[in-house]
């Protein structure tokens, strides 16, 4: 089978396996600049020696290549972070089609590239107070309200928050069942406080529409560039200039979550992980000061010499 034929097959199985859009998307993108460069030969013909060729190229390939400016691997290159990412593409999909097709895996003695440990990308509580002040009172307001206390309070992605439906949020329960990445579904839970501004929300909405949230001009299901333009009304607004977007406050969750005491299994079944090192890895992220401060909180020699 020729490479082309390979990477189709890949993403199809990525679809019916149900990987979200957006991952797919993501794979596509990787895995195409590989195509690009070792033109369309069968996969029994790429060797280990020919992919190391092509990821020490990555590192070489001048900074117009890269999607964003970071610091390079090399003078020139790609950075760590992006290397990293098309090295993971590539592990998936020979791990795939070893699996698939039988093949003797090229990537089986290519390590995975770590990643640079990621900055903190939660929007500031501050920040986010002045957000939740700047909704006014009105129809438009208390909907723009909900849906900052919502996203804050669950931790829920913009897709699950968009994809609600009534028939789906128990408000005397306090609990959601929300849809992210495709079709995978959860359970969500919030406070009595986001129970109180979600019942204000619905009572004051005028829309027919099935889902919670909705868009204010067609009084339909509201989408993720409507979140994305609500978001950005406000934070010019209320005069925000640190990072705000949705997932910002997903982010915001974890770490609050955290510095409140709370641990790291629990958090990442509020979050949908299946995996706590996903945790870990992307919301667990703190600056040396505050770990410090984490520290001085929980270290076990203050118990033990009584401070």
């Amino acid at each position: 089978m020729n490479l082309q034929s390979a990477l189709d097959e890949y993403l199809l199985s990525c679809a019916a396996d149900g990987l979200s859009p957006a991952t797919i998307r993501w794979y596509s993108s990787l895995l195409a600049a590989f195509a690009a460069t070792v033109q369309n030969c069968e996969i029994g013909a790429i060797t280990p020696s020919l992919i190391r060729q092509y990821i020490v190229g990555l590192q070489e390939r001048p900074a117009r290549y890269m999607d964003a400016p970071q610091k390079p691997a090399q003078p020139g290159g790609l950075s760590n972070a992006s290397v990293a990412a098309h090295v993971r593409a590539l592990h998936a999909f020979w791990g795939w089609c070893a699996r698939e097709y039988g093949l003797q895996n090229p990537m089986a003695n290519i390590r995975r590239q770590k990643s640079p440990l990621p900055e903190p990308k939660a929007i500031r509580p501050a920040d986010f107070v002045r957000l939740v002040n700047a909704t006014g009172d009105d129809e438009i307001g208390k909907r723009n309200r909900a849906i900052l206390i919502f996203l804050a309070d669950t931790g829920c992605r913009v897709g699950g928050l968009i994809s609600l439906t009534l028939e789906n949020l128990y408000l005397d329960q306090r609990k959601a069942l929300i849809t992210e990445k495709g079709q995978h579904s959860r359970a969500v839970v919030f406070t009595a406080y986001t129970g109180q501004i979600l019942r204000s929300w619905l009572a004051a909405r005028e829309s027919q529409t099935g889902f919670v949230f909705c868009s204010m001009t067609s009084q339909n299901t509201l989408s993720v560039s409507g979140v994305n333009q609500m978001i950005e009304r406000l934070k010019v607004l209320a005069g925000v200039s640190g990072r705000c977007n949705p997932h910002s406050f997903r982010h915001n969750f974890a770490r609050e979550y955290l510095r409140n005491g709370g641990d790291l299994a629990t958090l990442a079944k509020l979050l949908g992980h299946s995996n706590i090192s996903t945790t870990a890895g992307y919301y667990a992220v703190f600056s040396h000061d505050e770990l410090a401060a984490f520290h001085e909180r929980f270290s076990p020699l203050s118990n033990m010499v009584g401070l």
